[in-house]
Formats: structure tokens, sequence, C-alpha cells
């Protein structure tokens, strides 16, 4: 049976909501709902250390994302850090050779809210494949600045800053 992971998180309404695909596609999650939200990584790293016996399990997952609009290699605020935004979600599926479910609870009391959760989700939506035609492609960083970007970052992976940086950069497609 085919269970598109991307039409069932377009059915739920709760948020946060976040696909993640692996890029050689070994691995897909969607994951849906929030427990917990952090502002920086510090702060998610604590929680994962202090519940990782609560939660009975090593393999809880914290997703979000970095802003890249506003950090600039080498500008981050290490102390604030607050250009994050972390979240251990309610539900998790994940979808490797098979399809598991991961539900997260605080605590005990947490259950009736759970359940409560796990109740109201909805069932996939038939979503249509798109018919559009790209007119228009805008970068949101010159060849330059991307080229700079990239320098610092490596300088900053030299002197130790980063163990890695994942290059990316935004888009602006235009559609008819």
């Amino acid at each position: 049976m085919s269970f598109s992971l991307l039409s069932w998180l377009a059915a739920q309404t709760y948020y946060p909501q976040f696909y993640w695909q692996h890029r050689d596609e070994s691995e897909e999650v969607a994951a849906c709902g929030q427990v917990k939200c952090f502002n920086h990584i510090r702060d998610a790293h604590r929680f994962l250390a202090t519940h990782r016996h609560s939660l009975h399990t090593d393999d809880v997952r914290i997703w979000g994302l970095n802003a890249w609009d506003t950090i600039i290699p080498g500008r981050i605020d290490k102390e604030k850090g607050d250009d994050a935004y972390l979240f251990l979600p309610r539900i998790e599926i994940r979808r490797q050779q098979q399809l598991s479910i991961h539900i997260n609870l605080l605590a005990e009391e947490d259950k009736q809210s759970a359940l409560a959760f796990i109740r109201s989700l909805k069932n996939a939506l038939n979503i249509a494949p798109l018919s559009v035609k790209v007119t228009s492609v805008e970068h949101s960083l010159t060849q330059q600045q991307w080229t700079d970007y990239l320098n610092i970052a490596l300088d900053e992976i030299n002197q130790g800053v980063f163990e890695k940086v994942v290059p990316a950069r935004g888009n602006l497609l235009k559609l008819r």
C-alpha cells in the first residue's frame, strides 16, 4: 500500500508541520504538533540529556530549522541563538524499509492530551499533481555573495567554530 506522508501532513490541522526526506531517499519523515519548543540548539541538547531516561528511548528526534536569511557565518550569537525554531513533535511518522509511528509524551499526565490529539488526526488528502511552468528564477545571493559566505564558513570550519555547514540559498520561482 502506498501512503503519501505529504498528503497525510497536508490533511492535519495541527502545527507545526515538518516534512523531511533524506537526499538519497532512504528515509522520509512527517512530524506534526508540538510538545516542546526550543529557540537554541543548546536548549534542545539539554532537554534530551535531561529527559532521555524518562522518555525510555534513545530514538527521540527534535526537528526544526535555522533562519538562513538572518544568520551570517561568523556572526551567530552563540548565547542567544534565537534564530532557530526547534520542536519536539507530538507525532512523527518515519518511513525507511517500513513505516513507524512515534508519539512523544512529556509526562504521565500528558497521556490524555496525546490521546485527544491522536483521535483528531485526519486521513490523507488526495493532492493533484501540479501542472505549472517556471517563468523565472531569482537567487537570493549573487555568485560573489555565495562564494564569500562559503569561504567564511570554510575558514570557520578550519578554526573549529563549526564541524560542518550545509550550504543552502533561497530561490524565488515564478510559476504560470
